[in-house]
């Protein structure tokens, strides 16, 4: 009977256990889900480009933490400001996700909340100029402008230009200028300074001279069009601005510097082609006063200075190439070609900060022209002996004339422009020496055997022909 009672109050009691514990945990559920009720987010809920369509908070908690991450990996943002550039880093910045969860409309497309500190963003303006740490800079734009990226979770490399933000009060300046005095093409000069006296190069473009021309349907002879690729190529080398096609001829012309030249021939295919990194236009200004060319490059001014070196200089001397003219008189000799040195030079553009630290130096240009051999034309010579056999009968033993020689060992007379052009092609003729006379003249003997000769000219004929 006892046993009885106390299985029955054991009962009772584990009853009420449960109940209240029941109670206690479920009833806070209920009451949670009846203030709190579960959020599970609709068909075509976005929030920066991340579905979260059918997940409730915590699922979409989850899969916003991984894009955040990924977005950060994967993306670079890169400020610029004329031609400088820095990359800000993304992980500066932070994301409240459970704050754009609780905010995200159902249904709809949401951003997320993302935010920077100032002055992580100000200390990268400063590195960049100081024009962007000036109260001209609208900071408030830039910042709202910069947190669309990681809002919107917009990933991949991007570019925000800087200029933008700043007031477009800045004149255009004198970047470089370049005058021009040369008489042989002084006329073309002045009709180019009057036909052409603006050339716009736009942000990011390139500019080609011929293609200029061809367009206002105009020609100019290769002097003249070297003359003015050169200025061109001269105001644009100390900037940043680089060349996609240039060209230099074999002989430095008198218009032209060392380093500087740009040569320019339709016929030969050889243009001056100039590239535009900056993210502004710049003009090409000529005008034509007082026998003098001017060429000028105007535009918004370089963070940057650029200095041009000429480095490596070299000389190189000129040979003597020696022919052979059986018009001239015995013993005459004239100059056909006169020598010139060859030159050797190197061009580099250092990249200078505004406290004078060189940034980088590249190497722009070698130009190299080679040496023009003097060329110096004989007359022909005779070495001859004679020798007296059976009572006075005369037999030629002789050498041959030098006008006999092989080929390999003396000079051809001829056009004295194809001996300039064989000189400069560092073709030289084998059997020449500098500053020597050739190795089948005796000059002593010439000159005291003058009159034999005059007297045996009547009586041999051809070379190795038996006496007359």
């Amino acid at each position: 009977m006892k046993s009885q009672q106390i299985v029955k109050l054991s009962i009772v009691l584990i009853l009420c256990t449960a109940y209240i514990f029941s109670f206690s945990k479920f009833g806070a559920m209920a009451f949670n889900n009846a203030v709190n009720p579960s959020k599970t987010f609709g068909e075509n809920t976005i929030i920066a480009n991340t579905d979260i369509s059918g997940l409730d908070q915590s699922g979409a908690l989850e899969k916003l933490a991984g894009t955040t991450a990924d977005w950060s990996r994967g993306t670079k943002l890169v400020l610029k400001y004329k031609e400088k550039a820095a990359t800000l880093p993304s992980d500066l910045f932070t994301f409240d996700l459970e704050q754009s969860i609780g905010s995200a409309v159902s249904g709809g497309e949401n951003l997320l909340i993302a935010n920077i500190e100032e002055a992580d963003i100000k200390n990268t303006l400063a590195g960049i100029s100081p024009d962007l740490a000036s109260e001209s800079f609208e900071f408030s734009r830039f910042k709202s402008d910069l947190l669309l990226y990681p809002s919107a979770l917009q990933s991949g490399e991007h570019a925000i230009k800087l200029e933008n933000y700043l007031p477009l009060q800045e004149d255009a300046v004198t970047l470089s200028e370049v005058v021009l005095k040369d008489e042989q093409t002084a006329k073309d000069l002045a009709d180019w300074a009057k036909r052409f006296p603006k050339i716009e190069i736009l942000p990011q473009s390139t500019f080609s001279l011929l293609e200029l021309l061809e367009e206002n349907n105009v020609t100019y002879n290769e002097q003249s069009l070297g003359a003015v690729a050169s200025t061109i190529y001269k105001a644009v080398i100390p900037t940043n601005f680089t060349f996609a096609e240039r060209h230099i001829g074999r002989n430095l012309p008198g218009y032209a510097e060392a380093g500087f030249e740009a040569k320019v021939s339709k016929d030969k295919n050889m243009d001056l082609i100039i590239a535009n990194p900056n993210d502004q236009k710049y003009t090409l200004e000529f005008s034509y006063q007082d026998s003098l060319f001017y060429t000028a490059l105007k535009g918004r001014s370089l963070i940057y200075s650029y200095k041009i070196q000429l480095k490596d200089k070299e000389a190189f001397k000129p040979k003597t190439v020696v022919q052979f003219d059986a018009k001239l008189r015995f013993g005459e000799q004239r100059t056909a070609v006169e020598g010139l040195d060859g030159m050797l030079i190197k061009v580099y553009r250092d990249t200078v900060d505004r406290d004078g630290s060189i940034i980088k130096t590249e190497a722009i240009s070698e130009d190299f022209y080679p040496p023009v051999h003097t060329v110096i034309i004989h007359s022909l010579t005779v070495k001859e002996s004679a020798n007296l056999n059976n009572g006075g009968s005369v037999q030629e033993n002789s050498g041959q004339t030098a006008g006999s020689l092989p080929e390999e060992q003396n000079g051809t007379a001829g056009d004295p422009e194809d001996s300039s052009e064989n000189a400069e092609s560092g073709e030289e003729n084998s059997g020449s020496q500098s500053g020597e006379e050739p190795s089948g003249s005796q000059s002593g003997e010439e000159s005291s055997q003058s009159g034999q000769e005059k007297e045996d000219d009547g009586l041999w004929g051809k070379p190795n022909e038996a006496a007359k």
